[in-house]
């Protein structure tokens, strides 16, 4: 399980990938001055292991005296005949790291790679009890020889002796054994003290038929067995057993029941010799192992008790929320937030009420990390739901309405600013920063120490007098009992009560660390967390953190460089209202710069930059490239202002010149002369395009207008198309004023350009008031767009064929009906005509309505449109199209005009009446966009409407009645079945009989009246309820009168097979399974085959049709049915080798694949090979990869399909080649109708889109769900 963990002197280890592109470094410790540890992937059982050791202080100082003589040099390890003990050395290394190292967290790459973990165990999470014992005995057998090798004896080791005690002669047997930790039970057992009172306070007697076999008294006798703690250890581990095994359900799971343990711990009541020093069973509570999840999986964390003060404690719950700073952009780093409940607060925060919906919380979490909550917490926390009422201290949450606010409003005002920055002198939380030997925090002993409380104890004024007495209400714990939460990479105080929510529950107490009472630290190594290392560490450990300085340094001035763009004014000149490189192309100075400097260092540095050509007095405005050139906006001035608050970043453009003139020419800068781009046309094809600024005023608009185009102001008009009230409107911008009382027009009533809201592009239209007739009315800009529609006579009374009309998107179409008529001279056209459009792919379109206008309709300019015979639609009607029979055949089409409210068998009337047919034995049925059959129209009495019929839908008439509701009706076809064929006719026995008898019926020797072809006979209809079982079913068909002649020994003899596109498919199994439970639909094909044995085909097993392939011709043998039993496996193996024992060949010698026939393709049927999953899945069990299942995606082996069979060797080039000729011309058809499908969307795509006005929407239907009703009670 943990690899070649005993192994000191192991092969060296690759090194690990290292991630593209440039990366941070570490980040600096957080305010509580401890160091997390990284968890690789699955290791925080091991972090929350190694944190307990590191925070035992005799195990730590132990692990410090061992020298490079006792250990060796980790750069020998490789070294023929040397001792290196690389386990102890990286465990050095490391705690050398989490004591002094001046980062957030620590990575145990190094130490799990002394470990011998090579195949990605770090990835897989294991039991911290059985690591705890591992690692020791590992330490152990490394420490042998050294002057350490007594250390986990001397700590951790204590003695149980076991006990029986002979009632008839007093002999005590005993057997002693050493332990490492104390296992307890927790089932059944209120606390720590009743489970240790039970194992060795408690007594059992053997008696009866457990007596014992006393070696003095030689006989069976009646006795006392007991366990006592003969010695006990310094280091106290008591592991709790929180997982167990439900053998009724065979399962494991974890005891999740209230189980207390005590903050100090006398162990003297079950000690077996009672001390005269108490001081020796007395055990103080320093760590305790807590796993959150189930017996299957979890997290692992500790709280530890600080003993030797070595971390700054604040108090959690007034402390503010610490999101680390990202020093790229100097704004918080809601990425590396590894709490939820700081995240969650930070955003709340964020908001005026400090409340938002949960919904709007979790899109805001996503923005501000890129991770939703379900992948980045719900695995540690559960769903945010459950996450928000659990932490109910915090935030108010209100399942009802989804709405959740902070608790404290408070929170992040109060106390945000002062921790986010822990170097901050004028935070009261900042600790000075340590040196090499001196401590760091809380021991009123040490100065240090002093520093931090005097620092706890003047409160800076800026946070408040009620904070203040907040903390002092609080206090802070005594030195040495304050308490802290390791969970992997984030440390954080909590406060002792916090240990009594670890009783009970899925997060819960695993396992618990006591140190004795007795052992006394030295006043040196109280808040000094150098104590004990040897120099030559502390040397290695100063210059860690110094290249740690240096990088962090070289990565904030990378970070901080910012590149800006240099533009000076002699490369300029003020056209057109823009800015333009006289150089045709722009040659920006780039210069780099850090943008924590000021304003002014930026003035420095192009002075010396541009030397004495940028002058003495220059200025710098933003610069920014628009489309009528480049513009320039605010300018800097605040030289004592940082540039990163100015939002200067890369690649921002600045000017450099004198702030008033370029090559002589005054430049308006700033938002309100921003200038837009505008095209002015003023004849066919005389037009210009430029610049205009903003703040222009109309008249001077209007002025220099007159001067490019020539057009005198006088007789000037000007017009654009603008959205203005969501309506578009011809605008005149001004008009001459002799005409002003004659302006129809809509006039925007601006002065300046900006009141147009006119964009980058627009089109203006300089004309002149002698060639423009003003309109008479205020109309939208597109009313007066006239086109031509051209109209075809077909009522063939007149000689004209087809004409041109003018319309415009407002004409009514009857007006356009009445003018086509008088134009073709037409007076007496049956029921008055009407129009439809003839498209040139999609053909003749349904009739309009004559109330719709052309907008409305849709019609567009070239649009043909046919005058014919025939009574117009109204509002409330629909034209629908329907063919009866196969909707592909020579069967014409009929059109026809209904209600929209109809019933379907008012409908049906109508269309039987039209196609000249008679009685109501008809049902309808859908049809696709080709025309292909869909689904049956079953409930007659709805409407049209509701059923989602729509204008111009195609149906399809078909003869014979719907089946009453709750019923089925089914067509019955006879099959033969392989058994049938001449080739494999039996001459006698029972399937000799059914053979000939079939035969003869099938080849038409026999007096049946069946009819049919040579291969499947139509035996007739029946109607079956969905709640008939399988065995009515096939009853039913026997009544059938083609069912006389068959020769059918009992009904279980049939086998009922579902026919889809001609081919037999679904077989239906279960005599008593319903019809309904079977899902076979109404109106399908049903094919019978007659067997010479009872259809017992169970639900394992899938009927093949397996068919030889001749490699030469390419043509496939004749058909064998074969039963693929999947209960042993549904791999492609199995089936292969299926299909080997039908042929009676080798699976080495053939492949196999599946035919589809609707594509034209086969399918080589083969598992494909697994990638190797990393760590556990849900529901999988680990190192066994999930073969191919045959039923599933891609493959969908089902009953009826063909499987080929090739032999290898026949054509060894090609083995993957199982395609017929057939298959080439399918293809090659399948090609052509792809091309023609395409053809026909791209016409509709095309006719939907060349349409000016839009279309008419469908209307909406009402989503219902039909309850049924229920019977009143009586």
């Amino acid at each position: 399980m943990f690899g070649s963990l005993f192994e000191e002197n192991s092969s060296s280890f690759s090194e690990r990938t290292v991630s593209l592109g440039p990366t941070s470094p570490p980040r600096p410790r957080q305010q509580c001055k401890f160091a997390g540890i990284d968890n690789q992937g699955a290791t925080c059982y091991l972090n929350s292991l190694l944190q307990t050791l590191l925070l035992t202080p005799e195990f730590r100082e132990s692990l410090f005296q061992l020298s490079e003589h006792d250990l060796g040099k980790l750069e020998d390890k490789d070294k023929c005949g040397s001792r290196v003990r690389v386990i102890p050395i990286q465990l050095q290394r490391l705690f050398l790291r989490l004591l002094l190292s001046n980062r957030q967290s620590v990575s145990t790459a190094e130490l799990t790679q002394s470990f011998g973990w090579t195949n990605h165990e770090e990835f897989h999470q294991h039991d911290a009890q059985e690591l705890n014992r591992i690692l020791f005995s590992a330490i152990e057998d490394s420490l042998i020889g050294t002057p350490g090798q007594t250390l986990i004896r001397e700590l951790y080791h204590g003695t149980i002796v076991n006990q029986i005690k002979c009632l008839k002669c007093g002999n005590i047997s005993e057997r002693e054994e050493n332990f490492l930790d104390l296992t307890v039970t927790i089932a059944e057992r209120s606390g720590l003290e009743h489970a240790l009172k039970n194992c060795y306070c408690d007594e059992e007697k053997m008696e009866g038929c457990n007596q014992y076999s006393c070696e003095n008294c030689r006989q069976l006798v009646d006795a006392i067995k007991a366990a006592k703690l003969r010695s006990l250890p310094p280091i106290l581990t008591v592991s709790l057993l929180r997982f167990s095994f439900d053998f009724v359900k065979m399962t494991r799971y974890k005891e999740t029941g209230k189980f207390t343990f005590p903050l100090c711990l006398d162990m003297s009541p079950y000690i077996e010799k009672k001390s005269t020093d108490k001081a020796e069973s007395q055990y103080e509570l320093f760590s305790v192992v807590i796993h959150r999840g189930s017996a299957y999986g979890g997290h692992y964390h500790a709280y530890i008790r600080d003993v030797d003060c070595l971390g700054f404690w604040s108090n959690p719950e007034k402390i503010g929320v610490q999101v680390p700073i990202d020093p790229a952009s100097g704004k918080s780093d809601f990425i590396n937030c590894e709490s939820p409940v700081d995240l969650v607060q930070v955003i709340l925060s964020k908001v005026p009420n400090r409340s938002m919906s949960v919904d709007k919380l979790c899109a805001e979490m996503y923005k501000q990390t890129g991770v939703s909550w379900n992948k980045r917490y719900k695995k540690a926390y559960g769903g945010i739901n459950k996450f928000l009422s659990k932490h109910g201290d915090k935030f108010l949450y209100n399942p009802d309405v989804n709405w959740v606010s902070l608790q404290d409003q408070n929170i992040c005002q109060t106390f945000t600013d002062k921790m986010e920055d822990p170097e901050d002198k004028n935070n009261p939380t900042h600790v000075p920063p340590t040196c090499e030997k001196q401590g760091h925090c809380g021991d009123a002993n040490d100065n240090h120490c002093q520093d931090a409380v005097q620092v706890e104890e003047n409160i800076n004024s800026s946070v408040g007098q009620e904070a203040k007495q907040c903390r002092c209400k609080c206090g802070i714990p005594k030195a040495g009992q304050r308490w802290y939460n390791f969970d992997d990479a984030r440390v954080s105080p909590i406060n002792s009560k916090d240990i009594e929510l670890q009783f009970s529950g899925k997060e819960s107490a695993y396992m618990l660390f006591y140190r004795r009472a007795s052992l006394s630290r030295p006043q040196a190594a109280i808040g000094n967390p150098a104590y004990a290392i040897p120099d030559s560490m502390m040397m290695s450990i100063m210059q860690e953190n110094a290249l740690l300085e240096q990088e962090r340094e070289k990565y904030e001035e990378e970070v901080n460089e910012v590149r800006v763009q240099l533009h000076f004014h002699w490369n300029f000149h003020y056209i057109d209202g823009a800015l333009s490189s006289l150089l045709g192309h722009l040659q920006p100075v780039e210069l780099s710069i850090d943008r924590r400097k000021t304003l002014n260092d930026l003035y420095i540095a192009i002075d010396e930059l541009g030397g004495e050509i940028t002058g003495q007095e220059f200025v710098l405005h933003r610069m920014r490239e628009l489309p009528a050139g480049f513009h320039l906006y605010d300018e800097l001035t605040d030289r004592d202002q940082l540039l990163q608050d100015l939002l200067v970043e890369n690649g921002t453009m600045l000017f450099v010149w004198n702030g008033h003139t370029v090559q002589g020419t005054s430049v308006s800068t700033g938002l309100e002369s921003e200038p837009v781009f505008l095209n002015v046309t003023y004849g066919n094809p005389s037009h210009f395009s430029r610049g205009f600024p903003k703040n222009m005023s109309l008249e001077e608009f209007r002025a220099l207008v007159s001067s490019f185009t020539g057009i005198t102001p006088e007789s000037l008009i000007l017009q654009c198309i603008v959205e203005q009230d969501a309506s578009s409107k011809v605008v005149s911008l001004g008009r001459p004023k002799e005409k002003e009382d004659d302006v129809q027009d809509s006039e925007i009533t601006v002065s300046t350009l900006e009141g147009l809201n006119l964009k980058d592009g627009d089109q203006i239209i300089a004309t002149s008031s002698s060639f423009i007739r003003d309109s008479s009315e205020n109309k939208p800009a597109m009313d007066s767009v006239k086109f031509f529609v051209k109209v075809e006579n077909r009522c063939l009374t007149s000689g004209v064929c087809d004409l041109l009309l003018e319309v415009d998107k407002n004409m009514i179409l009857s007006q356009v009906k009445l003018e086509a008529l008088s134009k073709f001279g037409l007076k007496d056209v049956h029921e008055g005509g009407r129009l439809r459009e003839s498209h040139c792919s999609l053909g003749l379109r349904p009739p309009y309505q004559e109330e719709l206008s052309i907008g409305d309709a849709g019609i567009i300019k070239d649009t043909l449109l046919v005058l014919e015979p025939g009574r117009p639609p109204r509002s409330n009607e629909m034209t629908l199209s329907f063919t009866t029979g196969n909707p592909k055949g020579d069967n014409p089409e009929h059109e026809i005009i209904v209600g929209r409210l109809e019933s379907v068998n008012t409908c049906i009337r109508h269309m039987v009446k039209k196609a000249g047919l008679s009685g109501m034995d008809w049902h309808l049925r859908r049809t696709n966009w080709f025309n292909e059959p869909a689904d049956v129209l079953e409930d007659g009495e709805a409407t049209l409407e509701s059923c989602l019929i729509n204008e111009g839908d195609h149906l399809l008439l078909e003869q014979g009645c719907l089946p009453p509701k709750g019923f089925l009706r089914l067509t019955v076809w006879l099959y033969p079945t392989t058994q049938d064929l001449p080739e494999v006719r039996e001459t006698e026995s029972t399937l000799a009989w059914i053979t000939n008898k079939l035969a003869a019926i099938f080849t038409g020797n026999s007096t049946s009246s069946l009819m049919g072809t040579s291969s499947q006979l139509l035996l007739g209809d029946i109607d079956i309820s969905k709640d008939a079982t399988l065995e009515d079913l096939r009853l039913q068909i026997l009544t059938l009168p083609g069912s006389a002649d068959l020769p059918v020994l009992m009904p279980d003899f049939l086998r009922v097979r579902v026919l889809e596109g001609g081919q037999l498919k679904t077989v239906l199994r279960g005599s008593q399974n319903t019809l309904r439970f079977l899902k076979v639909p109404s109106h399908s094909n049903l094919a019978v085959q007659i067997l010479p044995y009872e259809d017992k085909v169970s639900a394992n097993q899938v009927l093949l049709n397996v068919r030889k392939r001749d490699c030469r011709s390419r043509i496939y043998g004749p058909v064998q049915e074969i039963v693929w039993d999947t209960s042993s496996g549904t791999s492609a193996a199995s089936l292969r080798q299926a299909v080997a024992d039908c042929l009676a060949l080798s699976t080495e010698v053939i492949c196999i694949a599946k035919h589809f026939p609707e594509r034209c393709e086969w399918l080589k049927l083969e598992d494909a090979p697994q990638k190797p999953a990393h760590g556990y899945k849900k529901g999988k069990r680990k190192g066994k990869s999930a073969k191919c299942n045959m039923r599933q995606s891609p493959f969908y082996i089902q009953d009826g399909d063909v499987i080929g069979v090739k032999i290898i060797a026949d054509d060894p080039s090609d083995a993957d080649d199982f395609t017929t000729i057939e298959d080439d011309l399918g293809k090659e058809k399948q090609r052509q109708e792809a091309e023609e499908k395409k053809k026909m969307r791209e016409e509709r795509r095309k006719y939907g889109k060349d349409s000016t006005f839009p279309k008419v929407q469908r209307q909406e239907v009402a989503l219902q769900i039909r309850k049924p009703l229920r019977k009143a009670n009586t």
